[in-house]
């Protein structure tokens, strides 16, 4: 690969990641079967595909505009890589997580431009006012350009 054949920006790489044979695995099997490394998306999850596809279809129907707001509820690699995905767009993100969510990923959802809003873990089963769901969806009336996957 040339210089010239590399991706323009890193959302250019997500997906593009290889493809290895797992000829030792299934030797007897009369066909070649590979698996996709996709811990070499940027994000280190298959996460970055579902997270780019959707941010990309919400821009195609014209649902995100220019300095919108995202808006997601995660406990995981998807928040990471929405919020990624935000930052290298130019998005706004604002996360809410449960208390449960390791100090690590905090760190870095915030280091990645996100908002983070740590809720509680153990409230009721019913809609609880301090339930990340809760708290996600009471950020759409404040922000108007405001956006949920």
């Amino acid at each position: 690969m040339s210089l010239n054949d590399q991706p323009t920006t890193l959302l250019k790489t997500i997906g593009n990641t290889p493809m290895i044979p797992l000829d030792k695995f299934f030797h007897a099997s009369p066909i070649r079967i590979y698996a996709k490394v996709e811990s070499y998306n940027p994000g280190h999850s298959m996460k970055d595909r579902v997270a780019l596809h959707i941010i990309e279809e919400a821009e195609r129907r014209g649902e995100l505009r220019p300095g919108a707001t995202i808006v997601e509820t995660t406990s995981g690699n998807t928040g990471y890589s929405i919020a990624m995905t935000c930052a290298i767009k130019g998005y706004k993100c604002i996360v809410a997580v449960n208390s449960k969510c390791a100090q690590e990923k905090l760190n870095v959802l915030r280091a990645m431009g996100a908002e983070v809003h740590v809720c509680p873990a153990n409230v009721p089963p019913v809609p609880s006012p301090v339930s990340a769901n809760t708290s996600r969806n009471r950020t759409r009336p404040w922000r108007s350009s405001a956006w949920m996957p």
